[in-house]
């Protein structure tokens, strides 16, 4: 159970400092190694690998949107006893962006992340609507 609160605090912390644009406090609980795979058929979407890769991604997504909030609507923890550090953590949340054109868009995710020694190695989103998601990212381009 210490686990389970240990790792929805760290989550909760994790969707503040994104929030706050702080992606070097944000990627700081990312292994080295880690994969990221974002959904889609846009040049941002696919396995990013790498902590420094990643980390580059995030700052791309928030220089492509200036304004974004994560609602955190939900987390569940799949090892409730856990006290190592190796946990599948799932989130739902709601997310509003404000693209560079000041276009407000809003859709829901789901993100599953796993970790090993407290450090995510693996992270897949899963976007809801994605007609609204591929259109707040209009013609972007790398």
């Amino acid at each position: 159970m210490i686990g389970t609160i240990f790792a929805k605090i760290k989550t909760k912390k994790n969707f503040d400092l994104f929030n706050k644009g702080d992606i070097s406090s944000f990627i700081a609980d990312w292994a080295e190694d880690a994969v990221f795979e974002y959904p889609g058929d846009l040049e941002v979407s696919g396995k990013i690998r790498g902590k420094e890769e990643i980390r580059k991604w995030y700052e791309n997504f928030l220089e492509q949107f200036p304004k974004t909030k994560l609602t955190l609507k939900s987390i569940c923890v799949k090892r409730l006893f856990d006290f190592t550090g190796n946990n599948v953590i799932c989130t739902e949340s709601e997310i509003e962006v404000t693209n560079k054109n000041d276009e407000i868009y809003k859709y829901s995710e789901i993100s599953m992340i796993t970790l090993k020694n407290r450090k995510a190695i693996h992270v897949r989103d899963y976007i809801f609507d994605m007609g609204t998601w591929r259109e707040s990212w209009g013609n972007y381009r790398a």
